[in-house]
């Protein structure tokens, strides 16, 4: 008995994937990762910009959204692990992925560990906003600084609302996030 990507889709609907207006005739699903601090709010609007061939999937990773309450990962290689175990029904027809900044390191090692293991591989490989892995970040590590240096420089990164980042309440929720965030990228090495 072949299972249906909605069978599937129906017993894992709201943990790894925000769907928003499926497309189930679609011939691409289109895997879309954040960024660090990120959501699959980003990619809300993509489903009605891209052709209906296109089925935007956003990834939603735990610490955020529906999954505030699980920990995040601070270790790309247990969440690229993850993602292949979770990911995996879901590369049933043709696929791609996407990643922005920290997105752009998870899509591009779970193409690896894809490539490692002899699954299907994606169609395409979109990044933006990230040096080549095996280029060093020019700035100073920031998932360890003290509490005031730490939100000075995701100031600075202006990737934070401002209405996030004058919210002390708000921002002891996400601090524990972006340090994870932070330290998946900050402890990554190009093999």
């Amino acid at each position: 008995m072949q299972v249906t990507f909605e069978e599937i889709h129906e017993t894992t609907r709201s943990r790894w994937l925000a769907r928003w207006g499926e497309k189930p005739e679609a011939t691409v699903r289109f895997f879309c990762f954040p960024y660090a601090g990120g959501s699959t709010n980003t990619y809300r609007t993509w489903q009605g910009l891209l052709p209906e061939s296109i089925d935007v999937a956003p990834v939603q990773l735990p610490g955020r959204g529906e999954r505030l309450s699980e920990p995040p990962f601070d270790r790309l290689t247990e969440m690229v692990e993850a993602l292949a175990r979770e990911l995996m029904p879901y590369f049933d027809k043709s696929f791609a992925f996407f990643g922005h900044s920290m997105g752009a390191l998870i899509s591009f090692e779970l193409t690896r560990w894809l490539r490692r293991h002899n699954k299907t591989m994606p169609s395409h490989l979109f990044v933006s906003g990230r040096r080549a892995p095996q280029v060093p970040e020019p700035v100073a590590p920031t998932g360890n600084l003290l509490e005031q240096e730490f939100i000075e420089r995701v100031r600075q990164l202006n990737g934070t609302p401002k209405e996030v980042l004058d919210h002390p309440e708000l921002m002891q929720l996400v601090i524990p996030l972006l340090r994870a965030d932070f330290a998946v990228c900050e402890t990554y090495k190009h093999q």
